[in-house]
Order: structure tokens, then C-alpha cells, then sequence
């Protein structure tokens, strides 16, 4: 795109993208020199063979008067003969507007301005051609904008930006070479060389958020899991975010620095992946990676996802049935889970939690005890009531086991010695996979 000029990545700004009319009028205000103008031009010819009369003389009748064809301006009301054989350049005067107008009515001006780039875009199907005056006394400024995905300049465009250019289960976001594998072979382990396991295009891996956006992704050399995730200087991608874990991301999306413009755009987008973010973490899986499969949670974290995604719906009037959340939970996160199941408790929802868990069934409205005993010894419900009627008795008249143990009435006595064992100890040195890292630790047999 820019080999014919070197100019046009400089003048689009960062990229290629969509102008929107507000910013397109913002691009032509603040300058200094009083009775200059502002043209709006519209280029419904670019560089095409051919007479063009009736294009012409239909444009003289939707009210234009003048028009900029290879360079030299001419009147629509003259008769205009083109070289059929020769490629031309059409641009069709849509309005001019002098500076003066804004300072006499800026409202009404700007209205103005906004509805002749309207009008420039539609007759030229997504261009518009802004000449205004430069800073430099005498001369100016020509912009040429796009409202699609193109180049103004060159007509180098590209697809509408959706999820599915992210996604390596789609053939537009997925790694040409392994097809979205991230491996050679499909049934090996060796990283495919094209994208080095990230399993996406080079271009899905070029695109970058934080940061000043300076590095950028050639193909065959793909940021990877290990690389630097400086976001104060060089941002990170689309594998870099999903490799952190929801505590890590959570604090880059919370320290983000914006401008207001991208503020604007991305406000609600921001604030539902921070929410759903923080849905997880407050269920205790902050430790968990976003690129984590599935089939490698243990059935507490996976429920505890579940969990998460429920709250974000936001449904009421729902029954849930969990079976022992907290597994593999640690002790100090019980509380948080405890407040989420509340939570959902408290926007409508019938909570059924089969656990044993002391701060869990505490933390229970209505409990139920089913035993006496445990597999075929049990099968009878022992005792069913609201666990603070229950608590206030005086007595246990069921008989639960589990009631004499949360009234305390029962309690287990730690041992003041520990028995030893002489099978020896099973020894892990350098255990790393997931999130445990470089664990060293000796289990007793």
C-alpha cells in the first residue's frame, strides 16, 4: 500500500479505519487564517477511463455547480468532453464553507459541515475530500478520508473487524500453516513454526492494546506466551492477554490508559470484560489462566465458572444445584464463594448446595442432613430446619451427627502427636504445569 506513496500512512494517522463524521469535521477545525474556506469535495471518479457525460450532467441535476476533473476546476453547466481512452479523476464540489461562518454561527456551520461530508460520502460511496487551509499562510491542506476499511489513497482494504478475526476455530483468524492447531501434526506436540503455537494469523497477533502500539508481528516470528508484556511501551496482543490470569487481567484493563475518544468507543465493551473478570475472581479462580482448557479443571473450578457466568446473566427466579463448589478450593477463598452464592441467593434464585464444608453450611439458610450413616447406611433424612432454629435448641433431639458437630456440641480433638510413617515419601522437584510454578515438595506415604 505504500509503495506508490510513501505519504499515506502518515497522513490516515495510526493504520486503517473507519472515519466517523464527527472526526472528520474535527480534523478540519483550529485553523488560524481568517477568510479562508473549507471545500468538501467528493471523488466519485478515481483514476477510471471513460466520457462520464450522464454522470455528469445527473450530478448538474441534483444541484452541484462545480466540479475538480484532473486537477482543473470547471462548471457543471459547461459542456464537458473527456478523452474516452484516458483514465481521469472526478471530484464533485459539494460545499464551501468560509472560517468567518464559524465564529458567526458555529452551531449551524458545523451542521452544515457535517451534512456536505454526508452527502460527499454517499455520492462517492465512502469518500470524501476535505481542502483546507494549512497553518502556512496561502496554501493547503487536502485530506482524503474513508468511511469503510480502505486506503483513501489506494484502495487497499480489508474485511469488517469482527470477533471471528481473533478466533482460531474460524478460518479467518486461524494460523494459515497448522489451521488453528498451533501444532505441526495433529496428533504431536511440536509447535507449528508459522505461528509458534499461538494458533492465529500474523495479523490477528499484530494488533495490540496499552502501550504505543510500536511493536508489530512478522510472519513467522509471533509474540509467544514468554515474551515481554510491557504494556507501558509495547502493549500486548491478543495471546499475551489470554495467557495472564484473571487477577493479572483485571489490573491491566483497570489501569488501561485511554484517550477520551477510544474511552468513548470502548466504555461499555470495558466495563462488561471487567465485570465478568471480577465475576470470576470473586468465585476464587483469579489464579486461573483465560487460555486454560477446560478438560484441565478440576470439577470444583469448573462449576465455580459456571457459577460466574450465571451471575453475569443476571437471571432471577432460577434453581441451582451445586455439588461440592468448594473442592480444591482454598481455605481463604471459602468467604468469597460463600458472598457469591448470596449474592445469587439475593436476585431471586433457590441455591441447592450439596457440601460438607463447615462455613459453607453455615453460611446456609435451611439445611437437610442425610444419613445417619454414610453410602448404604444412609438414604434417611436425619433432620431438616432452618439452621438458627436449629442452632437455639436446646437439645438434638434428631440425633444428627452433623448437627452435635455445627451446635458444638461434638468437636474433633487435634492429636498432640502425629503418628509417623516409614513407606518413605513421594518427591516432586520442580513441579510446574498450569499455575503451580517451580514447586518443590516431599508427600509422606
Amino acid at each position: 500500500a505504500t509503495k506508490q506513496n510513501p505519504k499515506v500512512v502518515k497522513r490516515l494517522g495510526q493504520g486503517k479505519g473507519r472515519a466517523r463524521t464527527d472526526s472528520k469535521i474535527e480534523s478540519v477545525l483550529g485553523v488560524n487564517i481568517d477568510k479562508a474556506k473549507i471545500r468538501i469535495l467528493s471523488p466519485v471518479v478515481v483514476g477510471r477511463k471513460g466520457e462520464y457525460y450522464q454522470m455528469l450532467y445527473d450530478m448538474l441535476g441534483k444541484g452541484y455547480e462545480k466540479a475538480v476533473i484532473d486537477g482543473k476546476e470547471v462548471s457543471l453547466r459547461e459542456r464537458i468532453e473527456l478523452v474516452k481512452h484516458r483514465k481521469h479523476d472526478i471530484d464533485i464540489v459539494i460545499d464551501e464553507i468560509f472560517l468567518s461562518e464559524f465564529k458567526d454561527d458555529k452551531k449551524g456551520t458545523l451542521e452544515r459541515l457535517a451534512e456536505a461530508v454526508e452527502k460527499a460520502l454517499d455520492e462517492s460511496d465512502g469518500l470524501v475530500k476535505i481542502i483546507s487551509p494549512s497553518t502556512e499562510l496561502g496554501t493547503e491542506t487536502t485530506r482524503v478520508v474513508s468511511a469503510k476499511f480502505m486506503c483513501a489513497y489506494d484502495g487497499f482494504s480489508f474485511p469488517e473487524v469482527e470477533p471471528r478475526l481473533f478466533s482460531f476455530n474460524s478460518p479467518f483468524g486461524a494460523c494459515e500453516e497448522c489451521k488453528g492447531l498451533g501444532t505441526q501434526h495433529f496428533f504431536g506436540n511440536e509447535p507449528c513454526p508459522v505461528c509458534n503455537g499461538a494458533r492465529l494469523r500474523p495479523e490477528a497477533l499484530s494488533v495490540f492494546l496499552g502501550g504505543d502500539g510500536g511493536r508489530r508481528v512478522s510472519k513467522g516470528q509471533p509474540t509467544s506466551k514468554k515474551a515481554d508484556q510491557s504494556a507501558s511501551s509495547k502493549g500486548v496482543n491478543i495471546v499475551d492477554l489470554v495467557s495472564m490470569s484473571i487477577d493479572d487481567a483485571i489490573d491491566f484493563f483497570l489501569e488501561l490508559t485511554l484517550s477520551k475518544k477510544e474511552q468513548e468507543i470502548s466504555n461499555v465493551v470495558l466495563k462488561e470484560i471487567t465485570s465478568r473478570l471480577e465475576f470470576m475472581q470473586n468465585v476464587g479462580i483469579g489464579y486461573l489462566t483465560l487460555d486454560r482448557r477446560a478438560n484441565t479443571l478440576s470439577g470444583g473450578e469448573a462449576q465455580r465458572i459456571r457459577l460466574a457466568s450465571q451471575l453475569g446473566s443476571g437471571l432471577v427466579g432460577a434453581l441451582y444445584v451445586l455439588d461440592e463448589p468448594t473442592i480444591g478450593l482454598h481455605q481463604r477463598d471459602n468467604d468469597r464463594l460463600v458472598k457469591t452464592l448470596t449474592k445469587l441467593r439475593d436476585l431471586g434464585n433457590t441455591i441447592i448446595v450439596v457440601e460438607h464444608d463447615e462455613d459453607t453450611i453455615f453460611a446456609a439458610d435451611y439445611i437437610v442432613d442425610i444419613g445417619p450413616g454414610a453410602g448404604v447406611h444412609g438414604g434417611e433424612i436425619v433432620v431438616a430446619d432452618y439452621l438458627d432454629k436449629l442452632l437455639k435448641m436446646k437439645t438434638n433431639p434428631s440425633g444428627s451427627e452433623t448437627l452435635a458437630y455445627l451446635r458444638g456440641d461434638k468437636r474433633i480433638e487435634i492429636p498432640g502427636k502425629r503418628r509417623t510413617s516409614d513407606k518413605g515419601k513421594l518427591k516432586i522437584r520442580g513441579g510446574k504445569k498450569f499455575n503451580i510454578k517451580n514447586m518443590s515438595v516431599d508427600i509422606p506415604l
